[in-house]
């Protein structure tokens, strides 16, 4: 049994997991995603795009 006040490694070890597939998964969405555009519209005289 653990000590009355301390939390399990157990319990540190998955945070710590959980942040870092957070932190990938955001460094990842920003990489692969960054420079793409999503949506481009013309102007109803065709002179300007606005994306």
């Amino acid at each position: 049994m653990t000590e009355p006040g301390r939390l399990p490694f157990r319990k540190y070890l998955l945070g710590g997991l959980i942040c870092l597939v957070a932190l990938v998964t955001l460094w990842l969405r920003i990489r692969l995603g960054s420079g793409q555009l999503i949506d481009s519209k013309l102007s109803p005289d065709g002179k300007y795009v606005a994306s």
